[in-house]
């Protein structure tokens, strides 16, 4: 019988929707499973490839070890993923000792910050530019197993950890409103670069790209900044504001803010809150991170405060500056 007191391994085990080409270690008993280190904690990651029985092409069915390029979603094989932690995490400042039974979920993003540390240097490493980090709701469900000294188990099976939205036996569509915006978009042909730039920023915000979302944000800001400046003024004015005179050279975006909008549209910009705080949560931190002062990646908090503070700098240039709707 399981005994807690004895509890040698807590084991996380669950779906990853595509296939990392490592040699299966689940079948071998964790010979070739990975060791992986996170502040100086370590974990056993252990994978064995699973073939998707059901892609088809052409009507025929496709063989256990066959791939295709660039496989983002798993459509010929996905990988069942175990992460193994010993007493070095469970009783690390990390984990509730006191409830490792009855909270099991707390361990469920733990395992996945373990396992994305491996494909972040798999992807670096092999060059496969494709593949995702893992999220929360990109598993279905986890099977969480208390391993103690004698072999014994207790295992916990969650078959799904996120929220499923029911809509009462309807189809699933898009407001009036919406559904026709959409339909005379893609009658146009306009190109809405500060849309993608803002839902890249999200998309690598929840992907855990927290570096690549914080330079994007200062992308997207000097974006709205010069197309809004060019859409007001003439081009000598233009040039007037993001050159420095006589050289021509252009001037960086605090000055343009700075400088530049109070001279030509009157506006002291560059002294408000709103501008303070986006230096400080997005150009400093993106200076860092260009010029190789800062070689780790930015927290959640920090990426959360800078998307936050390009976004107030935004609304409010939009409203009291260039007098245009947010974009």
């Amino acid at each position: 019988m399981f005994n807690i007191e004895q509890l040698q391994n807590v084991i996380v085990e669950f779906m990853m929707p595509f296939a990392l080409d490592i040699k299966d270690s689940l079948k071998e008993g964790g010979i070739t499973q990975y060791h992986v280190v996170i502040d100086n904690i370590p974990a056993g990651i252990r994978t064995e490839r699973i073939y998707n029985e059901d892609a088809c092409l052409s009507g025929a069915r496709l063989a256990p070890y066959s791939k295709i390029k660039n496989d983002r979603f798993g459509l010929l094989s996905k990988t069942k993923v175990q992460v193994w932690f010993d007493y070095q995490m469970f009783e690390s400042p990390l984990i509730d000792k006191s409830t490792l039974v009855t909270t099991p979920n707390q361990f469920y993003g733990v395992a996945i910050s373990y396992l994305n540390k491996l494909i972040r240097n798999y992807k670096r490493i092999t060059r496969e530019y494709w593949l995702p980090l893992m999220q929360m709701n990109d598993v279905i469900g986890f099977r969480y197993v208390l391993l103690d000294k004698n072999k014994q188990t207790l295992v916990i099976n969650d078959l799904i950890t996120q929220e499923v939205q029911f809509n009462g036996g309807k189809e699933f569509e898009l407001d009036t409103e919406i559904d026709c915006y959409l339909r005379e978009s893609i009658i146009g042909n306009h190109e809405y670069l500060q849309d993608d730039l803002y839902l890249s920023i999200i998309d690598n915000f929840d992907k855990g790209y927290f570096n690549i979302s914080l330079i994007q944000c200062a992308i997207f800001f000097e974006n709205y900044v010069y197309g809004n400046i060019r859409g007001k003024l003439s081009k000598t004015k233009f040039d007037k504001i993001r050159k420095k005179q006589p050289c021509g050279c252009l001037v960086g975006i605090v000055e343009v803010c700075t400088r530049g909008i109070n001279e030509i549209l009157g506006h002291d910009f560059g002294k408000t809150l709103v501008f303070q705080e986006f230096k400080e949560n997005v150009l400093t931190l993106r200076n860092k991170l260009i010029h190789g002062e800062l070689l780790e990646e930015v927290t959640h908090s920090q990426c959360e405060a800078a998307i936050h503070a390009t976004m107030n700098a935004v609304t409010y240039l939009a409203k009291d500056v260039f007098l245009t709707s947010s974009p």
